[in-house]
Order: C-alpha cells, then structure tokens, then sequence
C-alpha cells in the first residue's frame, strides 16, 4: 500500500463515504491523480465507486469490508513507524514542527 492510499483510507476510515473530488481536495491531489489512485484502490480490493444518490453525475468513494477489517493493522503499522521516526525527538518540537507545517501548507492553499 503507498502512502497516497494509506492517506486516502485514513480520511475515508474517519469520515466515511466521500465525493471523489472531495477526497481529492482533502489530498491535495489534482483531480485526474485522485482519478488514478482511486482506480488502483478499487484494483486492489480497497474501495468501490458508487453513485451519489443526490447528484447522478458524482461518485462516492467506500470502502469496502476488506478494507474496514485491515484498518487496525494498517494504523498500527503506521503508528509504529512514527514511534521510530520520531525517537530522540522532544515532543513538544514534534508539536512545534507539525504546526509550522500546517501553517505552511495553508499559505500555500491561499
């Protein structure tokens, strides 16, 4: 799994069903990428497409049962590899580094 579609699963996993362009925005990812990883998460068992029942035109992305029962060992996976990115680092410069991060990446959404 790459790290686009561990990503894609956290948001979905935590939000539930989204509009393909609304997980797009949500990745920062243009549109047509958005287009090609959802391709290749449904491939691979991940996710299925389904029309939005309020506009026709629109899909939602789920996931599916699959998906649902590796989730657990998918973000313990994920939890495990920040631990060890992380070591020897204060938390507290972690904290100040995610906030400098977040603000630069809404300076650059503007």
């Amino acid at each position: 799994m790459s790290s686009a579609q561990f990503v894609a699963l956290a948001h979905l996993t935590a939000l539930g069903p989204l509009a393909q362009s609304e997980l797009a925005d949500r990745l920062s990812i243009a549109p047509a990428t958005a287009v090609r990883l959802i391709d290749r998460m449904e491939r691979d068992g991940w996710v299925v497409r389904q029309a939005d029942p309020h506009d026709g035109r629109a899909k939602r992305i789920i996931l599916t049962d699959r998906a649902t029962e590796l989730w657990d060992e998918f973000s313990q996976a994920g939890r495990d590899l920040l631990t060890q990115a992380y070591q020897g680092i204060d938390p507290e410069e972690i904290d100040t580094v995610k906030k400098i991060l977040a603000q630069t990446r809404h300076n650059l959404e503007k």
